[in-house]
């Protein structure tokens, strides 16, 4: 039996990857594009739809991002792009296709063309495909964000979204962050809030005295606390994340944040 979620838009900026099963995404005007497990889509607040033909649910994973809508002067008519074996992507977080949705300078919805995602190894054993970044308020059809231009952590109200790889058999070490007084060399912190979701593997992460094991599946929350991975699997641990860039306070007798995993 189909499904469907009629044509709708939001004032936002969408971030998806397929978990599990597939789905039409459908922009009016233009042909539905399949996506399938591994598939990541990036929506920039046009109209669309979605159309489950299968007997199977489709799970995905969605990070939104609220934004302003500045009008153009005509109606866009909304157009999507799939692009396939691009060879960052793939090789660097075995993603199976990448779907972005743009505006050109009239405001008219176009497909992107160039897709430009930036891997980079950290070390060894951690590194990770950064797919897209936004530097402030996003707007709608005027500044939605852009394929990352560096590997640094966003800026207080920016945001980052990316694919990580822990390698097998590893333990984050990180003696080339600046150190704080509070660190050791397998542990760090940053100035933002992060979301992310197992997608294959299993890891550890362990914060002041604490550890907790995820597997695929499962969610993080990470408010500014120190942490550090372990990977003591066989297989590389691949999570999706979605970074925002926050500022750091502290009040009188309380330094520590709160972790949230489900």
């Amino acid at each position: 039996m189909e499904e469907s979620t009629g044509f709708h838009r939001s004032d936002s900026l969408e971030i998806g990857i397929i978990l599990s099963g597939q789905v039409e995404f459908e922009l009016e005007g233009a042909r539905a594009i399949t996506l399938s497990k591994g598939s990541c889509w990036i929506q920039t607040g046009a109209s669309h739809a979605w159309h489950n033909r299968t007997r199977e649910n489709c799970v995905f994973a969605l990070f939104m991002l609220g934004a302003e809508r500045r009008e153009p002067a005509a109606a866009p008519k909304s157009v999507a792009v799939s692009v396939n074996g691009s060879k960052d992507l793939v090789a660097g977080a075995g993603l199976r296709e990448l779907v972005v949705t743009g505006y050109d300078a009239f405001g008219k919805a176009i497909f992107l063309k160039k897709n430009s995602p930036l891997h980079h190894r950290y070390n060894d054993f951690e590194s990770a495909t950064w797919i897209w970044e936004t530097l402030g308020v996003p707007s709608i059809t005027e500044n939605l964000g852009a394929f990352p231009s560096s590997t640094a952590f966003p800026a207080p109200g920016g945001t980052k979204f990316g694919i990580c790889s822990f390698a097998a058999h590893s333990i984050e070490m990180t003696s080339e962050y600046p150190d704080s007084g509070i660190f050791d060399r397998d542990h760090r912190r940053g100035d933002s809030i992060e979301y992310a979701i197992i997608l294959s593997g299993e890891i550890e992460l362990e914060l002041d005295g604490c550890k907790r094991k995820l597997s695929a599946g499962s969610c993080l929350i990470q408010t500014g606390g120190v942490y550090g991975w372990h990977n003591a699997g066989t297989e590389p641990c691949v999570l999706a994340l979605f970074v925002i860039g926050a500022h750091r306070t502290v009040s009188a007798g309380h330094t520590d944040a709160v972790h949230g995993v489900v």
